[in-house]
């Protein structure tokens, strides 16, 4: 009978601690202000959407947090949140994946993540855009760089954000392919033994890989063959 009673009670516990360890909240999360002033000089915006986003974001280490107001600051790489009195919050521990939901300007639903392998000036903690997500995925790379313009006969300097956006193919968490690369290194990077038939596939269907919906039929058109 005792035996059995402390096994109830080690049970109740552990269902307490993992309800617990579930239940992340906003006063959970470490973050590090926001200074707005650092892009007040600047025309155009850093953040992925002007407005905030309903999103989840799971941390590298195993927490998740629902429906938390989130930017996407592109031009830092970085996720801001609003914290509970409305202040905004770079992330302090690292993030793994994220999810943003459809805003005013940004009409879908949109998951970002990082894991991948370096590659050229990303890192491994560089986030991608998840198009499609498979043994070959499709990413996309939202960056935003800044430019300066000095007025014609002035002092002033003109700071102006950027937008880039890049298409890349990769498998294994390795980035094996972009859109600026022509359809026989595509071809070659995803199957060198399926790359006649892929290059043939993207030649009769007239698909070009600089355009994302065409990269998108490739990939679908190789995971039907391989």
């Amino acid at each position: 009978m005792k035996k059995q009673f402390y096994f109830i009670l080690f049970v109740f516990i552990s269902l307490i601690n993992a309800s617990v360890a579930m239940s992340q909240t906003l006063t959970d999360i470490k973050g590090q202000p926001l200074k707005q002033i650092i892009y007040a000089e600047f025309e155009g915006s850093p953040f992925f959407s002007k407005v905030w986003s309903k999103g989840i974001v799971e941390m590298a280490n195993g927490a998740k947090y629902t429906d938390l107001d989130l930017k996407y600051d592109q031009l830092k790489d970085g996720l801001v949140f609003k914290g509970k009195n409305d202040e905004e919050l770079y992330f302090s521990d690292a993030i793994k994946k994220f999810t943003l939901n459809n805003t005013p300007d940004n009409g879908k639903q949109s998951v970002f993540r990082n894991g991948f392998e370096a590659y050229k000036d990303f890192t491994t903690q560089s986030f991608y855009e998840v198009i499609t997500a498979g043994e070959i995925s499709l990413l996309r790379k939202n960056f935003k760089t800044v430019i300066e313009n000095r007025e014609y006969n002035s002092a002033n300097v003109i700071k102006k954000i950027l937008n880039n956006n890049l298409l890349y193919i990769a498998r294994d968490n390795k980035i094996i392919a972009s859109q600026n690369d022509n359809i026989k290194v595509i071809a070659n990077a995803i199957d060198a033994n399926k790359s006649s038939s892929i290059i043939e596939f993207s030649s009769k269907n007239k698909l070009s890989p600089k355009k994302e919906e065409d990269l998108k039929k490739i990939i679908e058109y190789y995971t039907s063959i391989k």
